[in-house]
Parts: C-alpha cells; structure tokens; sequence
C-alpha cells in the first residue's frame, strides 16, 4: 500500500487520544463479486460470447469516498475529511456506522465499513497506526453496541486488553478479541486475558467474575465455563506449552491448550482456587463445601442469577431447592435476607428483619417451607429439595448472623 500521511495528536506515551481522534485513511478494493468476476473472465476469453454487464445504481457509495482521506472521531459524529483537511466530506452520527475489522498486520489495518445511504459499503485501509488503529477500534465498538453487546463490559474487556495482552497476539486474534466482547454479559467484569487454544484452533481465553470463556472468533462453538461450575483448577506443561485444565463438579474436563503468555494459565487457575473479588465470593465458598452435587446442579442456574442479586459484604448460608406456586427455583438464606430466584420471572426478597417466623412442614411425599413477615404477609415454598433441608433454612433464619 502506499504510504498515507500520518496525523499526530496528544497521544504520545498515555494511552487513548482525547477525542476527536483523527487518522488518514485511502479507498480500499471493492467488495468480491462473484458475477462482476464471472464476467471480466468471460470477457477476456477467445471465445467471442456476448455477456450484458450488469448496470451499478447510481447512488454505489462503496466508491463514493474520495482516494485519499481522513476519518475523525469525536463524542457525537464521524466525518470524512479531504486530504488536504480543508473541508467534511460527509458526517455520520456515531453509531451510524457498521465497521468491522477485517485485517490489522504490524504496518496495515483494513475495515469494512457500511454508512448511511451506502448500497454495499466498502474497504478502507490506513496505516497501522496508534491513532488508526484508535478509530478502527472506536467504530468497531459502536457497531458492536448496536449489536447488544453490553458497552460497559465491552470497554472494560477493551480496556483489559489493551493494557496486558501482547500487541503481536492482538494482532494476529483481533477477530477472536472482537468475537470475545459479544459473549460478556451485562455487568460481567473481565479480570485476566490470554492467547489460548481449543482442539488446536486458536483464539482468546477471558477470566472473568463470573466465567472463564474462550472464543476464536469464527466457526467454532465458544467454550463458556461459569466459576460456579469449576470444582479446581490447574495448568499443564504439555510439549513446552501451558495448558489450563478446569476440572467441573460432574463431567469431563475442559482443557485449554498453550496459553500465552504462559504465566497467565497459572494467574487464571490461582484465580479460580480462591474467592473471587466482589460479593459473589462467599457463594462459592459455600458450593465449595456442598456434599451433594446433584443438588448443586439442580439450582446451579438459579444461584448463578442469585449471585447478581448479592449485595456487597452479603453472606449466604444455605441453600435448597424450591417451588413457589408451578415454578421451581433456588431458596438462598444469606445473614441479611432469604432470596428466592427462579431462571426467569422476578425473584422474592425478603429481610430478615421482616420474618416473624418460618415453620417447616414435612408431608407424605413433600417437604414446605411457610413464612410469616411481620406485617402479616405469608410465603410458602413447595417440594423443598432435598427434604432435610426445609429445617436447615429454617435453622440458619432462626440464627443470628455471624
């Protein structure tokens, strides 16, 4: 590619560039085109077969942008700047813009963009450099935003990123960094992140507070193991490569294979050994200690919402599994409130400074769990699983809270 002008702005050694970012840009090669290819070849050939060309709109704005150019960022809008930076081309409104990364190299990044009013879109390629690759990163952002991803944790895993991982492996699995942010849920708070490999096909392993996830960014399934699953961990020097192998409560183990850099594996598996940060902690500390592992899995996905609901310094004490009226969910005592959480529909929460009293009531076949708030409001929790702990609920209510 010939060489583009760069633009120097306030981001010499601290980081991101204060907005607007600005960086040059020239026209790529248009999209492939099958039919457009079928007939150039048909065209050039001996054979003297009349092939009609198909006639492009009028308004084919994947060709409309100048040949050289420069894209400025700023809070609000992304405009397209004539080379010389005399005067806006266009303006779009940030987020307007679909952009997706199709190749980042050491001195070329290329993108794919599609714009308001633009019939196919088309490629654009820059130097790579900081403040390129800062625009590159900004409207990739945008489109994922629009897409649904959560832009809190997409920013903080950006952010993560940028800060840890190697430039040569963001480089080389930007696909798999892009894909990545679409698996991160709302609120979700990425800790550690890592080359890695799964069945020999590479991509990024994240570690976050609430899972560890692996993507390469393209066909294959995404790994997602949630940390209330995790039984241990541990890594592996397997051929001079650092695996990390998650052993589950129940069934097999999920080898990720040649974390780079290699230290990382062991960073995620001391991670994992100990509680967690934030107020989720003391739940796996407590599933931790759980004998009965068929009943972990029963209401691993209630309490795995539960673990959203915790607030900071919050204790669980125990659990059960239970139906309120035909839905079944999880029953979680912690020292300030008895919740109940189904996988979906609005949880019950309950002080515990506003229990009267909780009455256990073992029936031929069930188990219930009544409880009487103080304002003469009643609950009643069905099938309490398994039975014996209706009075391990009610035992931990009656305590007082260490």
């Amino acid at each position: 590619m010939a060489s583009l002008t760069r633009v120097e702005t306030a981001s010499a050694s601290s980081g991101r560039s204060p907005l607007p970012v600005r960086a040059a840009f020239a026209r790529g090669p248009r999209r492939f085109d099958a039919e457009e290819l079928l007939v150039d070849v048909v065209l050039h050939t001996t054979v003297p077969v009349p092939v009609p060309r198909r006639r492009r709109p009028d308004e084919d704005m994947g060709t409309e942008l100048p040949p050289r150019f420069f894209l400025e960022v700023d809070q609000d809008e992304v405009r397209v700047i004539e080379d010389g930076g005399a005067s806006v081309v266009e303006r779009w409104a940030r987020g307007a813009v679909h952009a997706v990364l199709h190749r980042i190299e050491e001195d070329e990044l290329v993108l794919e963009l599609r714009w308001p009013k633009s019939t196919r879109g088309g490629r654009v390629a820059a130097e790579s450099s900081a403040e390129a690759r800062e625009v590159a990163e900004l409207l990739t952002r945008d489109t994922r935003a629009r897409r649904g991803v959560d832009v809190e944790a997409d920013a903080a895993f950006g952010e993560l990123v940028s800060a840890t991982l190697p430039d040569s492996l963001r480089l080389e699995r930007h696909r798999a960094v892009a894909g990545l942010a679409h698996l991160l849920e709302r609120g979700e708070r990425p800790l550690i992140v890592a080359g890695a490999s799964s069945r020999y096909i590479d991509g990024i392993v994240v570690l976050t507070d609430r899972a560890v996830r692996w993507w390469s960014g393209g066909r294959r399934s995404p790994v997602v193991v949630p940390r209330e699953e995790i039984r241990t961990a541990r890594t592996e020097t397997v051929a001079d490569n650092t695996d990390l192998v998650l052993e589950p409560f129940s069934g097999r183990a999920v080898r990720i294979q040649c974390v780079q850099p290699p230290d990382r594996a062991k960073a995620i598996a001391t991670a994992l050994r100990k509680d967690p940060e934030g107020p989720a902690a003391p739940l796996d500390a407590l599933l931790a200690k759980e004998p009965n592992d068929a009943l972990s899995r029963t209401v691993r996905p209630q309490l795995a919402r539960a673990r959203q609901l915790l607030r900071d310094g919050e204790r669980p004490m125990a659990f059960a599994a239970a139906l309120r009226g035909a839905t079944r969910g999880a029953l979680l005592v912690t020292d300030q409130r008895l919740l109940w959480v189904a996988a979906k529909g609005e949880p019950i929460s309950i002080e515990r400074a506003l229990i009267d009293a909780v009455e256990p009531e073992r029936k031929l076949i069930v188990t219930r769990l009544d409880v009487s708030m103080t304002d003469g409001e009643r609950e009643r929790f069905d099938a309490i699983e398994t039975r014996d702990r209706a009075a391990l609920i009610a035992g931990a209510l009656a305590s007082a809270p260490a």
